[in-house]
């Protein structure tokens, strides 16, 4: 095969022992010659001693989402830059799609600053690469794919140390009628899934149900509308609060504003979720819960927790990371 005109097709493994195969002087990509040449050049590479190859010249790389991912990614925010979150001591990882794909014994991932995060492997081995990254200490690092040192592509990859929260849990009925509960298993799993994205995990405490004599106005419902919080909704704390944890969920029904599922107000302590009317309460409630964090509506972003409707996703975006770990 040495010699093999370019353009030629190259070898399949039903044609070649890849124990004896010779190397094309012009492979063809995604043949058995050009993975063999990759194979070399990655060697080559490790050794020092590489010098590339115009068949194999990356053009780009693209840093997706993988699917096995534990934390946060973030490809809106900047789309040619993502951001990528991840815990101190934990590792987590990131797709890199090379462009064109045979060219990927010639691509190189570094860590601008290794001591917050690290990056495996050193040199790609596969044309849809998975990426290993590992937190250090907190702060930020970018992560790029070059080649020669021309940067191919970038991600900016924050490390955190997690953060607990509590929240007690309780449902509240009225003197003259019951609210709707949900499940602490619901709860409990939507919230960490929800802010593992931050690095933030949420432990729950049930606390018992109580009965409160709330609706002063004697309409069989919550008054919610007007500033924070009514006279109705502060017999509901005054009642039912427990200040030993971060935050408290009062699971109460009929708000007087038919399609409200929830109310918080930034940076306490106290979320009202009805969930009589939630398509999806335990979304409601995380987004409630993000509110008492200090997290503001997503208008234009419908895969955000923080979209202001329920048709809202589940996504904390880079700077949700960031407000997280401010409060």
């Amino acid at each position: 095969m040495a010699g093999q005109r370019p353009g030629s097709v190259c070898g399949t493994k039903d044609d070649f022992d890849l124990g004896t195969l010779a190397l094309c002087e012009s492979p063809c990509p995604g043949s058995l010659c050009s993975l063999r040449t990759a194979d070399v050049e990655a060697k080559a590479i490790a050794a020092g001693t590489h010098t590339i190859s115009p068949s194999l010249v990356p053009l780009r790389v693209i840093f997706r989402e993988s699917d096995e991912k534990v934390y946060g990614f973030d490809d809106l925010t900047d789309p040619e830059v993502p951001y990528k979150s991840v815990e101190i001591g934990k590792s987590d990882t990131i797709q890199a799609q090379i462009i064109p794909a045979n060219t990927f014994a010639n691509v190189q991932f570094t860590s601008s600053a290794p001591a917050k995060v690290q990056v495996v492997p050193a040199v790609a081995k596969w044309g849809l690469q998975v990426v290993t990254v590992t937190g250090g200490d907190a702060g930020e690092s970018e992560i790029k794919a070059s080649c020669g040192g021309r940067d191919l592509g970038k991600i900016k990859v924050k490390t955190y140390a997690k953060r607990i929260r509590t929240v007690a849990v309780r449902l509240v009925h009225e003197k003259n009628y019951n609210s709707t509960d949900v499940s602490d298993a619901d709860i409990e799993a939507t919230l960490n899934a929800v802010y593992i994205q931050a690095v933030v995990e949420f432990k729950l405490k049930r606390l018992p149900a109580k009965r409160v004599e709330f609706d002063k106005d004697k309409d069989k419902k919550l008054d919610t509308k007007g500033p924070w919080m009514t006279a109705e909704m502060k017999a509901v704390v005054d009642a039912c609060k427990d200040d030993n944890y971060d935050f408290n969920l009062f699971l109460v029904d009929k708000s007087n504003e038919p399609r409200c599922g929830g109310q918080a107000m930034f940076d306490q302590r106290y979320v009202f979720v009805h969930a009589d009317v939630c398509s999806d309460p335990p979304r409601t409630i995380a987004h409630e819960l993000g509110h008492a964090q200090g997290l503001l509506h997503h208008e234009d972003d419908e895969e955000a927790l923080m979209y202001p409707t329920s048709a809202g996703g589940r996504r904390l975006r880079e700077f949700d990371w960031v407000a997280l770990h401010v409060v």
